[in-house]
């Protein structure tokens, strides 16, 4: 597999960062900062600048092998976008992907629309859709012009690579799954079987064909349910359903015909349903990128949740954020992730 930095030399390039130029010169630093992620040959998706680390733009930009996308933050995107996709084609970018994240994504019916996520780049070429990116050798399928999402979340790579390595033998339960990456980890570790639930057959749709880009073909290990996450879980309750290994990542609102879901008011809630459907000696892998819980305030979710539910936690661990995805100066990570064990 090509190395990434052989793909953009003139991004990461260390003679590159001398330029006049304050825009450019906090993105070669944001890039030299990503030495090593560039140089891996497993790994071709990762964040070049996070939000906060470029000069003069309210900006973050990710590298999906070629091609970018970059993610606005305010209401100046509309007029920052065009000139810095043409910079980072410049720079040797095949093509760049825009997404105008409102303050209040939650609001929107259809977050594909043009003004929101554009189908076309910016500048330079059409993506192939899907793409197929590598993380840690995996293989996943993204679609950068589709809405505000890709397929995956590239701040959880370090969680799916901890997830990977908890799977062998393990019953892995999947909530919220959108593309199933996290299945993916699951399986690639080993897990003797994968649950992952989702509200949206696309999505879970999405989530098989990635499954099965690495093989993962058999029906009788990996399930694909279409269903709302608490309705599940109190299923499960019902059923004497356990699983060992339970990935909790929901999105910061949701809504569906049953219910609407907002991390602040239901998380524990939520949380505390999934730990009453771990095994003995389980772990639960729980996060949340909603930027209005603090990470002490999401501890005190979990460990109410825990009360709730009856279990008794062996070992707590919050999880730091990934190399490219640094804590913002004077605040909290966007992602909040913990790793509980039940006795």
């Amino acid at each position: 597999m090509t190395q990434a930095r052989a793909r953009f030399p003139r991004i990461f390039s260390p003679a590159r960062q001398g330029t006049p130029d304050p825009w450019l010169g906090s993105l070669f630093r944001a890039a030299s900062a990503r030495q090593a992620l560039a140089r891996r040959e497993d790994t071709t998706a990762f964040r070049l600048a996070h939000a906060g680390e470029l000069s003069s733009a309210e900006v973050a930009i990710d590298l999906y092998d070629q091609f970018a996308v970059a993610h606005f933050f305010s209401d100046r995107g509309p007029e920052q976008a065009p000139g810095i996709a043409r910079r980072l084609c410049d720079l040797g970018v095949r093509g760049v992907y825009g997404k105008f994240r409102p303050r209040q994504a939650n609001t929107l019916a259809d977050t594909r629309r043009d003004e929101v996520a554009p189908a076309r780049p910016l500048a330079g070429d059409d993506a192939p859709d899907p793409l197929i990116i590598h993380e840690g050798g995996d293989p996943f399928r993204v679609r950068l012009g589709d809405g505000l999402s890709t397929g995956i979340f590239l701040d959880q790579r370090a969680n799916r690579a901890l997830l990977r390595s908890l799977a062998p033998g393990r019953r892995v339960l999947n909530l919220f799954a959108y593309a199933c990456a996290f299945s993916v980890s699951a399986a690639r570790g080993g897990a003797s079987s994968v649950v992952s639930v989702d509200i949206s057959r696309a999505a879970l749709a999405w989530g098989q064909e990635n499954l099965a880009l690495s093989g993962f073909n058999d029906p009788r290990r990996f399930r694909f349910i279409a269903d709302e996450a608490l309705t599940f879980l109190r299923r499960c309750a019902v059923r004497g359903d356990r699983y060992d290994l339970i990935a909790l990542d929901p999105p910061s609102f949701a809504s569906s015909k049953e219910r609407r879901f907002t991390v602040e008011h239901d998380y524990r809630g939520l949380a505390a349903a999934a730990l009453q459907a771990l095994a003995p000696g389980g772990a639960l892998l729980a996060c949340t990128n909603h930027r209005g819980v603090s990470a002490a305030r999401f501890r005190r979710f979990l460990s109410d949740a825990a009360a709730d539910a009856g279990r008794e936690i062996a070992r707590f661990e919050l999880l730091p954020p990934p190399e490219d995805f640094p804590e913002p100066p004077g605040s909290e990570p966007f992602l909040k992730a913990a790793l509980l064990r039940t006795r």
